[in-house]
């Protein structure tokens, strides 16, 4: 099973469907941060094809095959991949073919009189498993050990081909840039699905094959040959398809990140919370719960989240939540910062009304629920509010309240409410407020223990309350508590604010713990499940801390990255935790309610230990160098460690021994350390990285000196003098000679007339008759393998005969099959169609490119040339 790496974004999700994202990008280790296709191996291990390598990945460390390593692989840029049935495999590359790879050796298969086409874009195997290839020049197939070739003479409704797959039937399809799809026969290929415009991606799912084009999204259903149309919640072409019968569709796109349907929601899309700019090039499933996904810049994991969201669009009246308290009979109540009530229970979410005189935006500040089904909320102002049955009613008599502010409140039966405030503890009873204790003491949070007892957390200390008597259990003078929690065997647990944890044992405290402080931030109110773990809602997000771990550390956390909707509520209210009755544990946030499901929380593994990449300055120094003090004003170190990727999951810790003992706790992978307070001698750089739960890794040191030789700067001076005025002579003498004789540009260029001319008919071959230049992936370097040309003799071809540079060039092939479209009577395409069958992805693009050669925009052309 793959291993999870860094965690960095999450999905939005519905009740069914929850999904995180996992993240690896460039620095993680990928050669390169484009990922074309993927495969799975035989033996569970990730392939992906990136434009500089093949790469084998494991969930954690990725293994590079290319031109370094590997004597077979002519080239880096690999386009396909695929295994086949008995564990090979197969790669396809940007020009130079494919290669096979059967777990020892590498066997290449280059373009020859029989492979005229290496570009193959897409691989798949038939049912007798023979090999077909999807190329920019047709379909290849591998029969019996003889290579087959398949163009538009042989049916196909154009050469490009971007997919190629075969249905449940054992039929082989092909997806052409041109003209839409086609399926095979004994007798060559037969078009089918003109209308679906060119094809970007193909793929197989359940019974059905699954197609995404530059028009949307289309399934073929089993035995069907006709495309039929999958909306989208508007258009864009679809790079990649993924989806299963009776389950939810994936959609990915070059413009609008990625797209779910929820096979239950009907023709309901979704954007998970996933980076929207990605261009999506691929989407491979691992199971029902995993889903890799491959795009520009990098790779992705999809996975089941423990997280669950209630927010406005659920039927909250809004999603700034200051109070939740669960209710007797298993109901959640929510409060939000703008004085509003709703309950969510079995029923869904429905709000709650309020007494229509006292409407008035007021934040709630404290909320409970007791056993007889009595509600109590207290609003920021002091104001308290009663509910029982169907609305919430202001409470009489509470003026005193209203003056101190309330904090908290507790009630355990009916009609009896104990009301913490800034000016002491309160009881209501029989529509009557008294006070109990002093009224100078500031009561931070109330809780029960087993017997029924009340246990308060002061600005002095924490009591208990019985009959009205205050007994103290612990002093605390000094602390500044921010909330109290009772677990079920009587451990009393407090927090103090920015200091970390108290815990008491049958009236015995026990010491703070700062070792999780850092790791902790504030803490806003606690809570345990039923497996008695300790729950913290703190600034830095949801954490967990087992209860008899006697380390105190952290088994692990929950934070925006799980899905949480938004920051942990740090207003005035304790009330933000509370434990459900089907054990999850509901958290306020600034966006909503977060439902966390405490028997799916899986703690990450130990960190990896780092790695110091090097020593920088303006060149890179090796472990053990030297360094000048008085030529180099700071040291900057590099640290890799995959587990620190995203900055939240784990963190640095570093020092610098001989210059200071103290650790240093940070997320920023580059560590600038400053050297002109270092005197000179021996130093050691030492890189730890500390996980969630406080757990580090082993030690990483980097060995260094620093010297201070007073003579250096002289020497130092009297070279870049010496050097400044060799520069300024040469380049005195070197401008007289320019301006006699400027030399001609291309003038040392190896390209002659006759290579000139037969690359330039071999670009308007591939222009006029391919129409290569729709192909909205299309480079300089693509166009001039295709040519048998270096990119930059092709650059010079198209300057000296057509005037203009690349970029130019192909635009304006790409504008012209823009205006004949719109010139097309009848022409029922929009603008954004028309962009794309021109092979634009991007309409602002488009639009320059159209005014700089036709004077007009898209709509006015269209206008102007309508008559």
């Amino acid at each position: 099973m793959l291993l999870m790496s860094p965690l960095v974004y999450a999905a939005d999700r519905s009740s069914t469907d929850k999904w995180t994202t996992y993240y690896w990008p460039m620095a993680a280790g990928l050669p390169h941060s484009r990922v074309n296709d993927l495969a799975l191996g035989v033996d569970g291990l990730l392939w992906i094809a990136t434009s500089n390598g093949l790469v084998q990945f494991d969930g954690k460390n990725f293994k590079s095959f290319n031109t370094h390593n590997v004597e077979a692989i002519p080239q880096n840029h690999f386009l396909s991949v695929h295994t086949t049935s008995d564990g090979k495999i197969v790669a396809g590359m940007d020009g130079q073919g494919i290669l096979i790879f059967d777990g020892q050796i590498w066997r290449h298969i280059g373009t020859t009189r029989d492979l005229v086409d290496g570009h193959v874009r897409s691989i798949t195997s038939d049912l007798d498993g023979n090999l077909w290839f999807g190329t920019d020049y047709g379909v290849y197939s591998i029969q019996g050990g003889q290579l087959r070739h398949f163009t538009v003479d042989n049916g196909l409704p154009g050469n490009i081909v971007n997919g190629i797959a075969m249905d449940v039937d054992g039929r082989i399809w092909a997806g052409t840039l041109q003209g839409g799809l086609a399926v095979y026969t004994s007798d060559g290929f037969i078009p089918v699905g003109s209308d679906i415009g060119g094809v970007l991606s193909l793929r197989r799912m359940g019974s059905s094959l699954w197609v995404g084009s530059f028009r949307g999204a289309f399934t073929i259903p089993a035995g069907c040959v006709n495309p039929v149309l999958i909306n989208l919640p508007f258009y864009t072409a679809v790079t990649t398809f993924l989806g299963r019968d009776g389950s939810g569709v994936w959609a990915g796109t070059p413009s609008a990140g990625l797209l779910y349907l929820q096979a239950s929601s009907g023709t309901k899309w979704i954007k998970p919370r996933f980076p929207e700019d990605e261009i999506i090039r691929c989407l491979l499933p691992i199971d029902k719960e995993r889903i890799w996904v491959g795009g520009e810049n990098g790779l992705y994991l999809l996975t089941q989240s423990i997280v669950d969201v209630i927010t406005q669009g659920k039927g909250l009246p809004g999603n700034n939540i200051t109070a939740i308290t669960k209710g007797s009979t298993g109901e959640l109540w929510i409060a939000t910062q703008q004085g509003r009530f709703a309950v969510s229970d079995i029923n869904g979410v429905r709000p709650i009304d309020i007494q229509d005189d006292v409407k008035s935006g007021i934040p709630v500040v404290a909320m409970v629920s007791n056993s007889t089904r009595e509600t109590w909320a207290a609003l920021q102002d002091g104001r308290l509010f009663y509910n029982q049955h169907s609305s919430f009613q202001l409470v009489p008599g509470c003026d005193i309240l209203i003056r101190n502010g309330v904090t908290v409140l507790a009630s355990s039966t009916a009609h009896e409410l104990w009301i913490g405030s800034r000016r002491g503890l309160y009881y209501w009873h029989d529509g009557r407020v008294d006070l109990c204790g002093s009224a100078e003491t500031v009561i931070h949070d109330l809780a029960w223990d087993a017997a029924g007892r009340l246990i308060v957390g002061t600005s002095d200390g924490i009591f208990r309350i019985a009959e009205q008597q205050w007994e103290e259990i612990s002093s605390t003078c000094g602390l500044d508590i921010s909330a109290l929690h009772v677990d079920s065997e009587d451990i009393i647990w407090v927090a103090v604010r920015e200091r970390g944890i108290i815990s008491i044992v049958q009236d015995e405290l026990r010491p703070l713990h700062p070792d999780i402080v850092e790791p902790l931030g504030e803490i806003y109110d606690l809570v345990s499940d039923e497996r008695e773990q300790l729950w913290l809602a703190t600034s830095l997000g949801l954490r967990c801390l087992p209860k008899y771990n006697t380390n105190l550390r952290l088994s692990g956390m929950v934070d925006a990255y799980d899905g949480l909707p938004g920051n942990i509520s740090a207003g005035e209210s304790t009330s933000i935790l509370s434990r459900l009755a089907d054990g999850r544990i509901a958290v306020a946030t600034t966006h909503g309610v977060a439902l966390v499901d405490p028997l799916d929380f899986k703690a990450f593994e130990t960190p990896d230990n780092p790695k110091i990449k090097g020593l920088y300055r303006e060149d890179r120094l090796a472990e053990g160098d030297v360094i000048h003090r008085e030529g180099q004003s700071e040291l900057m170190f590099h640290i890799i460690s995959v587990s620190v990727y995203g900055g939240i999951r784990a963190r640095y810790k570093y020092r610098v021994e001989g210059l200071d003992s103290l650790w240093i706790v940070g997320d920023n992978s580059y560590i600038s350390i400053p050297v002109y307070n270092m005197e000179s001698g021996y130093y050691r750089f030492a890189v730890q990285i500390v996980d969630a739960r406080g757990i580090p890794s082993k030690t990483t040191y980097f060995n260094f000196s620093i010297k201070g030789k007073e003579t250096l700067r002289i020497w130092v001076l009297l070279i870049l003098i010496v050097i400044t005025g060799a520069v300024y002579y040469f380049y005195k003498n070197r401008s007289k000679q320019t301006q006699k004789a400027a030399p001609a540009k291309y003038k040392t260029s190896a390209l002659d007339s006759g290579r000139a001319e037969v690359g330039k008919e071999c670009l308007e071959l591939l222009m006029k008759q391919k129409h290569i230049y729709l192909d909205p992936d299309l480079s300089l370097k693509v166009l001039a393998q295709k040519c048998r040309l270096h990119p930059n003799h092709l650059s010079r071809i198209i300057n000296e005969h057509y005037g203009m540079s690349y970029n130019d060039y192909i635009n304006r092939k790409r504008i012209e099959k823009a205006t004949s479209l719109l010139n097309e009577r009848n022409q029922t395409l929009s603008i954004q169609e028309i962009m794309e069958s021109a092979g634009f992805y991007s309409k602002s693009v488009f639009n320059t490119a159209f005014k700089k050669w036709t004077g007009e925009t898209p709509s006015q052309y269209r206008r102007s040339h309508s008559a």
